[in-house]
């Protein structure tokens, strides 16, 4: 059934996280679910150690039939696009980048409701890296 979260500010998305070494990583999430209202969602990457860079990208259902356009990500924790605007649909948001991090720490997904309501995402949900330096 996966989680859900009220939370008009960014937070952790319970079980989309990853421990990472220092190095470089490729990575990739991507997060299912839907919102109960048309005001929509944002995602985040964030990393709770010592980072470098990030540079990445989230393409997302803006409604049930489309998609938003692509967003770069060039920060930590900061919020994409608003996208899931259609209430109650089922969707989804691929995040896909390289993050170069010089210390050991979680990298994470987040996500927060806009306004009032609910962000559900599904246990489907998932995040992978592998390291290539």
């Amino acid at each position: 059934t996966g989680n859900t979260t009220t939370s008009t500010s960014l937070v952790d998305l319970d079980g989309l996280s990853l421990a990472l070494t220092a190095g470089t990583w490729q990575f990739e999430a991507m997060v299912i679910g839907q919102s109960s209202s048309t005001a929509g969602v944002k995602f985040a990457i964030n990393y709770s150690g010592s980072t470098t860079s990030i540079e990445a990208g989230q393409e997302a259902h803006s409604s049930s039939t489309g998609f938003v356009a692509f967003t770069r990500i060039t920060a930590f924790n900061t919020g994409s696009t608003t996208c899931w605007t259609t209430a109650n649909a089922e969707a989804n948001a691929y995040i896909t980048g390289q993050v170069v991090v010089s210390g050991a720490g979680n990298l994470v997904v987040r996500g927060n409701k806009n306004t009032s309501g609910t962000l559900t995402y599904r246990a489907s949900s998932w995040i992978k890296a592998f390291q290539i330096a």
